[in-house]
């Protein structure tokens, strides 16, 4: 991951938002340098830095919610912004977005002048606690719903879904689904659907397997019921999971 290719999100406006260490009301908030990367380095299945994120990143956030671990977050975060940057793409109108998270997409998501409504539905209120505390300007320029997103009822423009948590990457697909057909939009789009893509044809259970990517997407939206899934070419779709690959997770 080349300095050139982190500058590449300048372009679109991306700013790092305001992560700090918290300890407090059930949400815990750990910022870790490059050393302790460094000294962690080694097999990921075995919960530790593969060798690219200790060679690119500075630091890391590791975010926990009732002792649970909801996420880890290489530092900066233009470093691994590139998971969303489909996101970012699709935005406009009223966007509503699930899963506050750190608000890394949140925080981008309000330079775009194309969005002229955020709502973000987060069910932690800890967590909205944390960011009012923290980034209160996502308060005062966008809409927070204390809500579950897989029972939240409303519409938008442009839903973009990503507030799982254990669950496998089909699964995410089954309950992007499912979300779907309470939120009224116009198109939806959900993490982490590039990966989705790319692995997809291990679970095809017929003769035809998708010889390209695009097709693969078309599978996925029949398979999983995700109508509202914008039509994409090829070129735009590459480019998505070009940006994807080259994210740190």
């Amino acid at each position: 991951m080349s300095k050139e290719f982190i500058e590449f999100f300048n372009y679109f406006n991306f700013t790092e938002p305001k992560i700090v260490e918290y300890h407090k009301n059930k949400v815990d908030i750990f910022l870790r340098d490059k050393s302790y990367l460094i000294q962690h380095m080694g097999d990921p299945d075995d919960g530790e830095y593969p060798e690219r994120a200790v060679r690119y990143a500075q630091g890391e956030a590791e975010l926990f919610v009732n002792g649970e671990r909801w996420l880890r977050q290489y530092l900066p975060t233009a470093t691994s912004v590139g998971g969303v940057f489909s996101h970012y793409w699709f935005a406009r109108g009223h966007t509503l977005t699930t899963g506050l998270g750190l608000g890394i997409r949140e925080n981008w998501l309000l330079s775009k002048e194309e969005v002229t409504k955020l709502t973000i539905v987060e069910k932690s209120l800890e967590l909205i606690d944390y960011h009012k505390e923290h980034n209160p300007d996502l308060f005062e320029y966008a809409e927070v719903i204390h809500a579950d997103a897989n029972e939240y009822v409303g519409q938008c423009d442009v839903l973009l879904m990503d507030h799982y948590e254990e669950e496998t990457i089909p699964q995410m697909a089954e309950m992007s689904s499912k979300v779907l057909k309470n939120i009224n939009c116009d198109i939806c789009w959900f993490w982490p659907i590039e990966e989705l893509v790319q692995m997809h044809p291990r679970y095809f259970h017929h003769d035809k397997v998708p010889s390209t990517a695009l097709e693969s997407y078309e599978y996925i939206k029949k398979k999983y019921d995700l109508p509202k899934l914008p039509e994409l070419n090829e070129d735009t779709l590459n480019l998505f999971l070009y940006v994807f690959n080259q994210a740190l997770s």
